[in-house]
């Protein structure tokens, strides 16, 4: 999870999804982008609640040696609508997810990552899903700055989310999932409140 900035290609969505993105990301950048420099990651912080959606994605056209996402959508806090792009990646331990870079072309990008509820087998170490849980996801968002002077980085704030893979009315799978505080110890319920 780095504030690293990443291009993001134009991307071929679900039926009238493309309309609907290009619209949400024009109103998100008209309303806070060129306002005072204010860069739409800013406005999340330790205390955003909203929702994540992810739509598949096509590259439109591809070039060779490039990455595309292979998911995009939105976290909608309810104050803005900021554009997400989700790429594929395997965790060193062979466990697949998509990392997410969150913000709009042009602008500081925060982080997360996005899991399928999965357990380890521990007679050959594989990553299997959970039976009766093929369709949940949970993640965490979350920024990071680097220590000056240092290759380290520290956490400012994390975000936790939970949804799932749902099927819209045309028959496209899609990720909906809520966005809430990260749990504070002794507190789940005040932590909890109002995120279903």
């Amino acid at each position: 999870m780095t504030n690293a900035k990443t291009a993001k290609p134009a991307c071929t969505a679900t039926p009238a999804h493309d309309e609907e993105m290009d619209k949400l990301v024009a109103e998100a950048e008209m309303q806070f982008a060129h306002r005072d420099g204010v860069q739409l990651v800013d406005l999340i912080d330790a205390d955003t609640r909203g929702v994540l959606t992810l739509f598949p994605c096509s590259p439109r056209k591809v070039e060779a040696g490039k990455t595309y996402p292979v998911m995009t959508g939105h976290l909608d806090t309810k104050r803005v609508k900021i554009p997400v792009a989700a790429f594929a990646k395997m965790t060193d331990e062979g466990r697949e997810f998509i990392s997410l870079s969150i913000g709009p072309q042009g602008q500081n990008h925060i982080g997360g990552a996005a899991f399928r509820q999965e357990e380890q087998n521990q007679a050959n170490g594989s990553w299997e899903l959970a039976p009766g849980k093929e369709n949940e996801r949970h993640g965490v968002i979350g920024k990071t700055v680097q220590v000056d002077g240092t290759d380290d980085y520290r956490t400012v704030f994390a975000l936790r989310f939970y949804g799932k893979r749902r099927l819209s009315s045309a028959g496209v799978p899609y990720i909906k999932a809520q966005v809430y505080p990260e749990r504070k110890s002794g507190n789940d319920e005040q932590a909890m409140a109002g995120c279903f």
